[in-house]
Order: C-alpha cells, then sequence, then structure tokens
C-alpha cells in the first residue's frame, strides 16, 4: 500500500509542479493500493475551499472519485494517542495525525507520500520509506 497525505491527494485533484511527476510515480505502481486517514477528507476539502473561489459540484465530484479510489483509515484511539505523543516540537498537529496512520499501517506500507518537509524529516525519522515524486 502507498499512504497519500493530503499535500499528495491535493496535487491529485489539482495541477501543480508535482503533479505530473505523481501520477506517473503512482501508475509506476499501480499495483499497490492507496490508503490515507480519515482526516484528509476534511483537509482536502478544507484546503479547495481556501484555494478556490468556489467549489462547485464538478470540484465535488472530482473529491468523491479520489476518495473512493483510495481506502480511508479510520482515526482510533491508538492514533490519537500516538500522535499526541510525538516529541517533535515542529511536527504539526495534522501532521502528526497523518504519521500516526502511516505507522500504524507500517507493514503493509510501501512508501508514504508527501510533500511537506517536516512529515518528510519526520517519517524518515521514523524509519518509513518517504517519497514525493517531483
Amino acid at each position: 500500500m502507498i499512504y497519500l497525505d493530503s499535500c499528495a491527494l491535493i496535487k491529485l485533484l489539482r495541477v501543480e509542479p508535482e503533479t505530473r511527476a505523481l501520477r506517473l510515480w503512482l501508475a509506476e505502481r499501480s499495483e499497490a493500493g492507496l490508503v490515507t486517514s480519515a482526516l484528509s477528507r476534511v483537509e482536502v476539502l478544507r484546503t479547495l475551499h481556501r484555494h478556490l473561489p468556489h467549489v462547485d459540484a464538478l470540484t465535488r465530484a472530482a473529491v468523491n472519485r479520489l476518495f473512493a479510489a483510495v481506502d480511508v483509515y479510520d482515526i482510533t484511539e491508538e492514533i490519537l494517542d500516538r500522535a499526541a505523543a510525538y516529541p517533535h516540537p515542529h511536527l504539526r498537529t495534522l501532521d502528526a495525525m497523518h504519521l500516526a496512520t502511516a505507522e500504524e499501517l507500517r507493514s503493509e506500507l510501501i512508501a508514504v507520500v508527501t510533500y511537506d518537509k517536516r512529515l518528510i524529516d519526520v517519517a524518515t525519522e521514523a524509519g518509513l520509506t518517504v517519497s514525493h515524486p517531483n
């Protein structure tokens, strides 16, 4: 499985400089399932609302199609506890939630895809394989 954080998911919805490389990277690993935290549904839509003047029905349909293709992992008490316990002072709350979810799925993951520098550093330090195709 490949874990996609919200930054990666947004790149699959909006054309950004890394979008093409990410799509190619994922296509080369099409046999691997995709997974994200349930948190991503909120994060992705909130990001779209911040950056688009209006989130219309077409945009919502694209979001729904994307999430239909990705396994959404529920936020458990264990994930909340793990995220709260990280000692890294610069790790933001939502990134800690993504990291805790990825660590929960560690044995099934071939990579964590993120473009967030702090999350890249902490996930790498935690021993996860991290990718950020660009």
